[in-house]
């Protein structure tokens, strides 16, 4: 089953004829169309057997469907500049447009993402509309993944543990959101460089992968009850997810063809 419409020059989620275990489709509605957007490629190439099952939508689907190199930089701007309630709505919208092909009473175990930063959304009125954010998420059953202060505290777990130095970044009730290029600056002292949001001179692979998933957990637990505040990434239940269907699909030796 393929869905009705292509976001850039992603293949739309594809369900065998024949239904597994470990068949649902994954889809995420991303703020970032950037590091995001080229992370979850990364993805889908470390973990083949289900790259078919994860699909990527943003708010932008006109500017994803240009070719990167080809894209201005007020459409590369624009890209960066969306809102967690837009996410909500794109994720309702494309649902709506698919919802014949995705027959998610059949496939309740399918599972909806919303990727964001925290960035300001905890600051004067966007604090209310975060909130609503977090209570439109719980009634229409999507999981969210939330990262703060930033994504590329995520790429972080991935070669490092966090520091006390890195929690002062966190947005807390007493720590504003502040713009910084600290992560990358971290990631840059582990040999991995970021170019204009680019997680090309990043190095992810399995391993990588896999431990950051185990120092997400364990940051998440150590400030979850903080939430929103406190320094935490929920990229780490998202990337489980898709790991667990790639170890279901190595178990059961079936495939996408």
């Amino acid at each position: 089953m393929t869905l009705s419409t292509q976001v850039g020059q992603e293949i739309t989620p594809y369900r065998s004829e024949t239904k597994h275990r470990s068949d649902k489709i994954i889809l995420l509605s991303m703020e970032g169309s950037v590091t995001e957007e080229e992370y979850i490629r990364f993805l889908k190439k470390t973990f083949p057997l289900v790259k078919t099952q994860i699909q990527y939508i943003s708010v932008r689907e006109d500017i994803l469907a240009i070719p990167e190199s080809k894209r201005s930089k007020e459409q590369r701007d624009a890209l960066t500049k969306s809102k967690p309630y837009q996410l909500v709505s794109l994720m309702d919208d494309y649902i709506e447009a698919n919802k014949d092909l995705l027959e998610r009473e059949m496939y309740p175990d399918d599972e909806c993402w919303i990727v964001f930063d925290v960035d300001d959304n905890l600051t004067g009125e966007n604090k209310e509309q975060f909130d609503c954010v977090l209570e439109d998420c719980k009634r229409k059953g999507y999981r969210h993944a939330i990262s703060n202060p930033f994504f590329e505290l995520w790429l972080l777990l991935h070669y490092d543990k966090v520091s006390k130095d890195d929690e002062q970044y966190a947005v807390t009730e007493s720590h504003p959101y502040e713009k910084t290029d600290y992560f990358r600056r971290r990631l840059e002292a582990l040999g991995h460089s970021m170019r204009n949001k680019h997680v090309r001179g990043v190095n992810i692979n399995e391993e990588y992968i896999r431990q950051a998933v185990q120092n997400g957990r364990a940051l998440w637990n150590q400030n979850k009850d903080q939430f929103p505040y406190g320094l935490y990434t929920e990229m780490y239940k998202l990337v489980e997810e898709i790991v667990l269907l790639e170890d279901k699909r190595k178990f059961s030796g079936s495939r996408f063809f």
